[in-house]
């Protein structure tokens, strides 16, 4: 029985093939979870349509914002402090 090659698997180096990126992209379109990747500094960089439909923001609007703003209050006053804890 032949296994499954894993995301990324077949290549040698850390780019992702084209035949990756597509399925990982169908993935994040289709998945109920609300998926965010965000900057250093809590920008947001992408939203999937599970973000969009749980928050309210089309990605648009929250492209470029920090993902503070959909964060309840302790939570928002916290999080920068936790974002530099994670990344020393």
């Amino acid at each position: 029985m032949a296994e499954t090659p894993k995301l990324g698997q077949q290549h040698s180096d850390q780019s992702i093939g084209q035949e990756d990126a597509g399925l990982l992209k169908a993935v994040l379109e289709t998945v109920v979870d609300g998926i965010l990747t965000i900057e250093e500094n809590g920008s947001i960089i992408t939203a999937n349509p599970a973000v969009e439909k749980i928050f309210g923001y089309s990605s648009q609007e929250l492209v470029g914002k920090n993902v503070k703003l959909l964060m309840p209050q302790p939570y928002v006053d916290e999080h920068d402090h936790y974002l530099s804890s994670y990344l020393t």
